[in-house]
């Protein structure tokens, strides 16, 4: 299970009861963005310099690199990273920002020619193609604005944008909401504040803060990369990489624009299962559709080619939020995750 960028890893661990009462192994994967932060010493660059594209191409490949070390130890098995087929095969289970993160991930694997050992993807409410409303969206569109203005945005990106440890402002603006979602008198006209910016989703947010996820001096990090990735995405309409202008673009892609991540689906070998929230504003089932269509385009030139089509399926849960649809409480949402991946292995 691959988490999103605020996610709750205790409400998703809850989900791993029900995957191993049906005989699965289960890995519970937090990104980079996921408290608690643990640096690699060896590794280059910025901890926090990251987009989404890293979060798939660096922490999803080494969490799978950890996943083969410790499953083919277990398997006293020698094919553990030598590059041919691998000695098993996963499941992934991804939410929002983790949904776009596998797929980058995944095409980019495939235009390698490198083995991925995954079987299956469901995918809850992934990212890569969201329209965010209301106020958010509102927000959203003052900061596209905001990164016009000098200094360029990769000066911009240099600073953290106050949501992650290293900052003393993350501590006072948690530590208010948590305060404020936990007075009676105020609890429910801040869920009913949180509601409202969200564009009406019907998620627990102001329950969410409380848990021990979200505890003030340990947040989930946000990036002005990851930022300015998403409104990339919402400016273009297209799930594409980076953009890093066209010079850079050139040097690190050998083309001048982003390569469109949803236009390399006609590569994927792997079941995709599409699960969207009917109360979700974040990534509305609209935005779900979209990778849908993608898929769909990818099957019409896989069989101009001749090729198999993709196993795929999609399908919106009415009652759900973007939080909701990865609850292993939610009776609902258990039987429909449980469907597809013991469709797959049992």
């Amino acid at each position: 299970m691959h988490l999103g960028m605020f996610d709750d890893l205790w409400s998703a661990a809850s989900l791993v009861p029900s995957a191993r009462e049906d005989g699965l192994d289960v890995f519970l994967i937090g990104n980079r963005n996921c408290p608690p932060f643990v640096r690699d010493p060896d590794a280059s660059g910025e901890y926090f310099d990251y987009s989404i594209d890293e979060l798939g191409l660096q922490d999803i490949r080494a969490a799978d690199r950890v996943i083969s070390n410790v499953v083919c130890n277990e398997l006293a098995s020698s094919q553990a990273g030598n590059g041919s087929k691998p000695a098993f095969e996963h499941i992934k289970l991804v939410h929002s920002m983790a949904g776009a993160a596998v797929f980058i991930y995944l095409t980019d694997c495939l235009v390698r020619g490198e083995a991925h050992g995954i079987s299956q993807i469901i995918a809850a409410g992934p990212a890569g193609f969201q329209r965010p409303k209301g106020l958010l969206g509102a927000g959203s569109q003052i900061l596209r604005l905001l990164l016009r203005i000098p200094p360029h945005w990769q000066t911009i990106t240099a600073f953290p944008i106050g949501l992650t440890e290293e900052t003393l402002v993350s501590e006072p603006i948690f530590k208010a909401l948590y305060d404020v979602t936990s007075l009676k008198p105020l609890d429910k006209v801040a869920a009913l504040a949180l509601r409202t910016v969200l564009a009406g989703d019907t998620s627990k947010w102001a329950e969410a803060i409380r848990r021990e996820h979200y505890n003030p001096a340990g947040m989930p990090v946000v990036t002005w990369k990851i930022l300015l990735h998403l409104l990339q995405q919402i400016k273009s309409g297209r799930f594409a990489r980076f953009d890093y202008g066209k010079e850079r673009n050139s040097a690190i892609y050998k083309d001048e624009d982003p390569p469109d991540v949803a236009a390399l689906y006609d590569l994927l070998d792997v079941r995709v299962n599409f699960i969207a929230g009917g109360q979700d504003s974040i990534v509305s089932p609209k935005a779900v559709q979209k990778h849908v269509d993608a898929i769909l385009t990818a099957n019409e030139r896989r069989a101009a080619r001749g090729d198999a089509p993709i196993d795929w399926t999609s399908e919106v849960l009415p009652n759900m939020g973007h939080l909701d649809i990865i609850d292993g409480d939610n009776k609902e949402v258990v039987a429909c995750l449980r469907k597809h991946w013991q469709r797959e292995y049992l």
